[in-house]
């Protein structure tokens, strides 16, 4: 089987693939309802809730009255990770994706598409003001220095394209590479914070192989990986095929 997105409408949800139904009846509203505290300040700024799915909690934000996908070329905006919350200073914060012209320029934190070339970007609100952290420089030059153990998981969760995962037990059936899953810790040391992560192999053939990866960040805010391992894959998506 082959899928092609132009931004993937996939959620990684414990190293597995849910893919989003495809059809949809979207419902706008300006709740607060259900809605997290990096989106609320977006919210009451004017940005709408967008519902695709009825029976999902997955939503977007059209903040077309803001102006905000024109400025930065948002293809669309979502809730950043639930653990970027870790953050400081505290302020609203979503996540921007968008379409790279120039593949050879330093716009764009990470690469979010297979074949095309979609980027994120960070958009923070503070005092009515948004700024976009369009690259890992800008947004280390605003939550930086990188003194807590949960800062240190917020800034390897949003400046690469792993995730954390704490419910390691697999189903049955899947192929395990280890004897040991670990889930995701930090610990701290003379250099700054190893944080453990995951990475899902997304894009191209089966088979879809996740990856347990080690990061070193840094007082600064760098972001380095230090080790990855194999860990397990899930034989039934062998034959997928994501471009």
């Amino acid at each position: 089987m082959r899928l092609s997105f132009l931004l993937p409408v996939l959620v990684l949800i414990s190293g597995c693939i849910s893919i989003t139904p495809t059809t949809t009846t979207t419902t706008t509203t300006t709740t607060l309802v259900g809605v997290s505290s990096g989106v609320s300040g977006f919210v009451e700024a004017g940005c709408a809730v967008q519902r695709p799915y009825a029976d999902s909690d997955y939503y977007l934000l059209n903040c077309s009255k803001l102006g905000l996908e024109e400025k930065y070329s948002c293809h669309s905006i979502t809730e950043a990770s639930a653990y970027l919350s870790g953050l400081s200073p505290s302020v609203p914060l979503v996540e921007c994706q968008f379409i790279k012209k120039d593949w050879d320029s330093d716009e764009g934190i990470m690469h979010k598409g297979c074949m095309l070339p979609a980027f994120n970007r960070y958009l923070v609100l503070v005092d009515g003001k948004t700024t976009a952290l369009s690259t890992t420089q800008e947004f280390a030059q605003f939550f930086a220095p990188v003194e807590t153990r949960e800062e240190a998981l917020a800034f390897a969760t949003a400046l690469t394209n792993s995730y954390p995962l704490y419910n390691t037990t697999l189903p049955e059936g899947y192929r395990v590479f280890v004897s040991e899953i670990k889930p995701t810790n930090v610990e701290e040391t003379d250099e700054g914070f190893v944080v453990h992560l995951f990475d899902y192999q997304f894009c191209g053939c089966g088979p879809h192989t996740t990856y347990a990866v080690d990061y070193l960040v840094s007082g600064e805010g760098n972001v380095t990986e230090i080790s990855g391992e194999r860990i397990y894959e899930d034989p039934a998506l062998d034959g997928l095929c994501v471009d």
